[in-house]
């Protein structure tokens, strides 16, 4: 197999999001930059120069529609997503390069082969009760712990005494039946009954509440050679999450931060 250099890397995940774009102006789909990604769009007009991946986000009730009908749509792209199969390794959904393969450390995937990926992060609405919230977050927040420990591929020797008191306390509970429990807690709450949303299923990425009209309508702005959609209120968005995103962080921080090999497939 040859192995995909960084700036190769870079460019075939701008062009999976492109095609994810142009899908979604199709079906009249809306989607977001975000994390890093929406960092670099506004401060660099592109990536992080340091940055490797791309993250996209959208609100649930396009998130359903994308993973109900974007398979088959492009032969060298498929979308995996724990709603398309309980044991899917990651609380939120990937669209995949299937021509490629890609290895992550300990990540072990669950046995699913996962090649070249754009994540992509469904924001759900929060219940009104504060004590039901930070409740819910604590019971995710540990399954997520569970399900990293359950696909690890670390040997068992070496995990700290609070991994292995976990993974003893979770053995007899499938993977499935965890990511059950955190999307029934992630989709709990009436669309219509909110206006803050949360990345419930995966909050260690995104830890922060925001309110539906911080998003708005996409507005698209250069990303690299592209245009891509960020928040109406992306200046707002992004403080809530990164307080001052525009000041560059510590020259010894501006390093990739995933820890992967990408392949392509012989």
């Amino acid at each position: 197999m040859k192995e995909i250099g960084l700036e190769e890397l870079k460019q075939l995940l701008l062009e999976i999001l492109n095609k994810i774009d142009l899908f979604c102006k199709d079906k009249d789909i809306r989607y977001y930059l975000c994390a890093g990604t929406l960092i670099g769009a506004v401060r660099h007009k592109g990536y992080i120069p340091w940055d490797d991946d791309i993250d996209i986000m959208m609100l649930r009730p396009d998130y359903d529609k994308f993973l109900k009908c974007f398979n088959g749509y492009y032969k060298e792209l498929n979308v995996l997503a724990p709603e398309l199969d309980w044991n899917y390794y990651a609380p939120y959904a990937n669209v995949i390069d299937n021509r490629t393969i890609l290895i992550e450390g300990n990540n072990g995937h669950n046995g699913f082969e996962v090649g070249v990926k754009i994540d992509i992060f469904p924001f759900d609405v929060l219940p009104k009760s504060e004590i039901r919230y930070s409740l819910e977050r604590k019971i995710v927040l540990k399954l997520n712990y569970v399900l990293y420990i359950k696909r690890s591929l670390s040997p068992y020797k070496s995990w700290p005494k609070r991994s292995k008191m976990y993974y003893w306390l979770f053995k007899p509970y499938s993977y499935g039946f965890l990511q059950k429990i955190i999307h029934h807690i992630a989709v709990s709450q009436s669309w219509d009954k909110s206006e803050d949303v949360f990345l419930r299923t995966f909050d260690i990425a995104w830890p922060m509440r925001v309110s539906k009209s911080s998003l708005g309508k996409p507005q698209y702005v250069p990303f690299e050679n592209y245009c891509f959609p960020i928040p109406e209120n992306a200046d707002e968005f992004l403080k809530v999450r990164y307080g001052d995103y525009m000041q560059l962080p510590p020259e010894d921080q501006r390093v990739p931060h995933h820890g992967f090999v990408a392949y392509w497939k012989d």
